[in-house]
């Protein structure tokens, strides 16, 4: 995903439902996690830049979910640009320390492809 230069907000919102999507995807299909994890968009709006008053920026903030704990974590806020530079790696660097930081390692027994329950079933 390249950076985003349209002062147009569909642009920017069609962008990162698709790095969303993506992830969702991506946890979805995962053998060990199998749906556990997802990310929704929390809220965003449409802000005119401090330094350049003809120049709008498109902030976005997400709340990410896990379905077997029932925990939830709200990102920070940021400019769609910063989420999607280098295909989203900030996000996806979020999703990965929720994961950590859901304790799912210290889980007994711990996960495995054989033994991971399957979430993809009761999808939200």
């Amino acid at each position: 995903m390249s950076w985003k230069i349209s002062q147009n907000r569909k642009v920017h919102q069609r962008a990162i439902n698709k790095l969303m999507r993506n992830i969702n995807q991506n946890i979805y299909n995962d053998p060990l996690w199998k749906g556990r994890y997802y990310i929704r968009q929390y809220k965003c709006w449409w802000s005119r830049d401090w330094e350049d008053p003809t120049y709008y920026r498109f902030i976005v903030q997400f709340i990410l979910y896990d379905r077997k704990t029932n925990l939830n974590y709200l990102t920070c806020l940021r400019t769609s640009n910063d989420w999607l530079f280098l295909n989203g790696y900030k996000l996806w660097r979020e999703m990965n320390d929720f994961i950590l930081d859901s304790r799912v390692w210290e889980e007994n027994p711990r996960p495995t492809y054989e033994n991971t329950p399957d979430f993809r079933n009761n999808i939200i």
